[in-house]
């Protein structure tokens, strides 16, 4: 399983998943948790294989949850030994019917284990959330596959789970952009700043990545071209780096303030930027692919259009968010996390944005 995405390859460190957690990948079993001698263990599966069930967890409280509804209680443990008692199997094998697993043939013991490799398992202990290396040879999984399902299973911990549990645990009335607005307060306070002012306050980001109400998402670092021929995107990464420290094509997440543009590219979804981002825009440019394919440039080679790209890179700010929102043109955003939300609730990003 690959996990580099969330880890710093420099330092050899994971990089903080939120302000919470950190991602590891090892060995997440009983012994891990008596090695910490800690009560904070949140027990988790994320389940697709054999049915498609989802994030399966048992938390503190000894409640077992699917997602965010209470389905059952851990059996036969005590609240004070649990969390070092209680194992992946025995929370499946306590909700197995009530999880739509009651139709599977053969034995209970056998059915939960030899689905294991399928799916995610791991543990999560007071600021590390730990994932199982999996051996999924034989699963008929490729490499790829898995490391879509973890980024599944990943974006669903965060959306489920807070990062705050073991100081305030949420009640199972609170909705769930009552969980979506702590995240926002906590983590997008920058971006709640700048773009205070504008009446419509949205970017969207248009892509294929379907949820419902809200995710968050870890960016790519290394983003490869769809459209764009490699040789003007790799030429025009290296300026944007001599320009303003940062590789805008490969790094980038792309949005814009226009849901029309955004829709071009796919299903048109709020997004919002944790602290720490930065971005560029240009005024004069409204999509760089299309802008360039209009002047010829793709069918050039590269040093007869060198000058040329970068002045228009020279051309981009790094300044003026509200302004580029009310533009509609292209923006790229740098940033380590981000909120998609479904324009359903834009009243509620709306009344987020203009509160105090």
């Amino acid at each position: 399983m690959n996990l580099r995405k969330y880890l710093d390859a420099s330092q050899k460190k994971p990089i903080p998943l939120n302000e919470a957690w950190r991602i590891k990948q090892g060995y997440a079993g009983r012994g891990l948790i008596k090695s910490y001698s800690s009560p904070n263990v949140i027990i988790f599966s994320y389940l697709t294989y054999p049915e498609k069930i989802g994030l399966l967890w048992l938390a503190p409280d000894g409640l077992i949850r699917l997602g965010n509804k209470t389905i059952g209680k851990i059996s036969g443990l005590t609240a004070d030994d649990f969390g070092k008692s209680a194992t992946h199997k025995k929370i499946i094998a306590d909700t197995y019917y009530k999880i739509g697993l009651g139709n599977q043939p053969g034995n209970l013991r056998d059915n939960v284990e030899k689905f294991y490799e399928k799916n995610i398992r791991g543990r999560i202990v007071n600021d590390e959330m730990w994932f199982y290396e999996s051996d999924y040879s034989g699963t008929g999984l490729t490499s790829r596959d898995y490391d879509k399902l973890m980024d599944t299973a990943i974006r669903e911990i965060m959306r489920y789970i807070p990062d705050n549990w073991w100081t305030k645990k949420l009640s199972e009335e609170e909705t769930p952009t009552y969980r979506l607005l702590q995240f926002l307060n906590r983590d997008c306070k920058q971006f709640k700043a700048i773009l205070k002012s504008p009446s419509e306050p949205y970017l969207y980001r248009g892509s294929n990545k379907f949820f419902e109400g809200w995710t968050a998402i870890m960016p790519r670092k290394n983003r490869k071209p769809t459209d764009m021929p490699e040789h003007i995107h790799e030429l025009m990464d290296t300026q944007f780096y001599e320009y303003f420290g940062w590789r805008a094509r490969s790094e980038g997440v792309f949005v814009t303030g226009d849901m029309t543009r955004a829709e071009y590219y796919g299903r048109a979804d709020i997004f919002i930027p944790v602290d720490g981002f930065s971005y560029l825009w240009n005024p004069e440019i409204g999509d760089l692919y299309t802008f360039l394919k209009k002047r010829e440039i793709f069918w050039r080679d590269v040093w007869s259009v060198e000058k040329q790209l970068e002045k228009y890179v020279a051309g981009y700010k790094k300044t003026g968010l509200a302004d580029a929102e009310e533009s509609g043109n292209e923006i790229i955003f740098r940033c380590r996390k981000y909120y998609l939300v479904e324009t359903k609730h834009r009243e509620v990003i709306y009344d987020w944005a203009h509160s105090r």
